[in-house]
């Protein structure tokens, strides 16, 4: 828990730094609030700069969570904020062996995501005052009733996180460079600014000027404008600069609080960069890698030999780490679809339930409905996606794709499948084909899926013709079923007796995107994201860090005002 603490979200708002049960002072509360009571070189750690962090995070995540005493949990958050200010102050130093090229340098990404922290979270402040605005002014609170916006869907291949190489037969693994990846065009701020400055009060003066609050109301937003000052006010009210009082001008109010957020994404940057820089230089481990692979496939034998009914269930939930099919008689047939689904209105989701029982309670005659459905069927609304993921409704009938069908699902099987792909992409409504790893998997007897899509799905299968298809109706709307081949056995016992790394990148878990089972590997053995998931895998940071930390521990002096924290718990 402590040390995915490390990077901090700053919550709504700084909360007003007194603790639960806090009743009136008997000491000059600026002097109290403006105690250092720790020290980092020279960096101070107030009363205040502890307590709000208490009250923002420490309370929640030692005392809810983790059942220490207010003392303890005191202590904890102390030690998080020092353990943060000499990894940040560690991270702006250090360099490499020449002693020259600094190690930590924020690519044009990492600075991205820095600014767009500090404006998330001034969003979601304005968001939580705009809501107290409209109660103060007797309107009524705004209900998430706007359509979310629709999510884009684009073809790509699996976006590879690591490269294989071998060399003398001995293979090695290494990251690909994030700094290659693609940067947002939609910078916050030209990232040359942040490259020309380094003074903090003028970056947060240029965050404060760049920032938008977008909002309907002017009276709302003038209110909650004005809620949010008078509350930074009320917290910075003992604070102390330079032995100043701190402004309560309204422009100042909000820089000093850019000023805030910005200093803690500027840390949150740094950390994060000592643990990608550290994933991206250490070797990764290939032995284990190949063990870990052997194991999960052992394991997959042993398990799914033992018991075909844990086979069927798992290929349902998770086939993408099933490694072993089971031949025994009581394991299911699996089997991969496609699904290009054109969607029903609600209105044509009415007409089809009132259709089918009129058809199950013998009211209409099997013509009448084949005719009623077969002009349903060509009322729904087709639309088509641009490269971009853009989706606009076209003058295409399902007839009309129906046509498309025999033209564009020809040749060899690979030639089938681009069809499949591209007809999917530019027509489906269906978010499960764009999310998935893997088609849609079904068992001669086992599915998770609807009767009818089931009855079309096995007919496919026992023909067995890759690339072959079929429609049928479902309650969300026609479907075009593609089948698209057995589950294979991919990875063979003759195999793992033998792995290689490179084997398992070029074995295809979806041969569309080329996602592979070294990339499944990977990426179970190395999460992609490192802030939530670091500590947990096999990766030695945890060991890194601590070595870290006593190493920096000789070099960065911490000094620790038991006294002053002593009294934290008496007021």
């Amino acid at each position: 828990m402590k040390r995915k603490l490390l990077i901090l979200i700053l919550c709504l708002l700084v909360i007003v730094p007194t603790l639960a049960g806090c009743g009136s002072f008997s000491v000059n509360p600026v002097k109290f609030y403006n105690a250092v009571v720790a020290k980092v070189e020279d960096t101070n750690i107030t009363r205040q700069d502890l307590l709000s962090a208490y009250n923002s995070y420490g309370y929640t995540n030692y005392v809810t969570n983790g059942g220490q005493t207010v003392a303890e949990a005191m202590q904890s958050t102390l030690d998080l904020l020092t353990k943060r200010e000499t990894l940040k102050q560690y991270a702006e130093t250090a360099t490499l062996t020449d002693d020259t090229t600094k190690k930590y340098i924020l690519n044009d990404y990492e600075i991205n995501e820095m600014f767009a922290e500090v404006f998330d979270y001034f969003d979601s402040s304005f968001d939580s005052y705009m809501d107290k605005a409209r109660e103060i002014l007797g309107q009524e609170l705004e209900e998430n009733e706007e359509e979310e916006e629709e999510t884009k869907y684009t073809f790509s291949k699996y976006e590879k996180r690591a490269n294989i190489t071998t060399s003398s037969g001995a293979e090695s693994v290494s990251y690909i460079d994030e700094d290659m990846a693609t940067v947002p065009e939609n910078y916050i701020l030209d990232n040359s600014f942040y490259s020309q400055h380094s003074d903090i009060d003028t970056i947060a003066e240029e965050l404060y000027e760049t920032y938008v609050y977008h909002y309907d109301d002017q009276e709302v937003y003038d209110k909650a404008h004005q809620l949010l000052v008078q509350q930074l006010i009320k917290n910075n009210r003992y604070k102390r600069v330079d032995g100043k009082a701190m402004s309560t001008d309204s422009d100042d109010v909000l820089v000093a609080e850019f000023k805030r957020a910005y200093e803690n994404a500027y840390t949150n940057a740094y950390i994060s960069k000592i643990r990608t820089t550290y994933l991206h230089n250490e070797s990764i481990d290939v032995d284990y890698l190949l063990r870990k692979f052997t194991s999960l496939y052992n394991t997959s034998e042993v398990k799914y030999s033992l018991s075909a009914s844990d086979y069927n269930s798992d290929m349902l939930k998770d086939n993408v780490s099933v490694l072993y099919h089971p031949t025994s008689e009581n394991a299911d047939t699996f089997f991969y679809v496609y699904n290009l689904l054109l969607q029903f209105t609600d209105a044509q989701k009415s007409t089809y339930s009132a259709l089918v029982s009129a058809y199950e309670n013998n009211i209409i005659d099997e013509s009448t409905y084949n005719t009623s459905m077969t002009n349903l069927k060509n009322e729904i609304p087709v639309y088509i996606r641009d490269s971009e993921g853009n989706k606009t409704l076209s003058t295409y009938t399902v007839a009309d794709i129906e046509n498309m069908l025999t033209t564009s699902i020809v040749g060899t099987d690979s030639q089938k499948l681009v069809a499949i792909n591209n007809l999917i992409y530019s027509y489906n409504e269906d978010p499960g084909m764009f999310t998935g790893k893997t088609p849609y998997v079904i068992g001669l007897e086992n599915s998770s899926m609807v009767d009818e899509f089931n009855e079309v799905s096995r007919e496919l299968a026992e023909d067995g013709v890759f690339g072959s298809y079929e429609g049928t109706f479902t309650t969300y709307g026609y479907h075009i079923v593609f089948y698209a081949g057995n589950a294979l056995q991919k990875i063979n016992r003759s195999d793992v007796n033998s792995l290689t790394l490179t084997k398992l990148s070029q074995t295809y878990i979806n041969d569309l995107t080329e996602y592979s089972y070294f990339d499944w590997l990977f990426d179970t053995v190395y999460p992609a994201d490192v802030t939530d998931d670091i500590y947990s895998s096999n990766n030695g940071y945890s060991e890194y860090e601590d070595l870290l930390m006593s190493d920096l521990s000789n070099s960065y002096k911490v000094t620790i005002y038991s006294d002053v924290l002593k009294n934290m718990t008496k007021i």
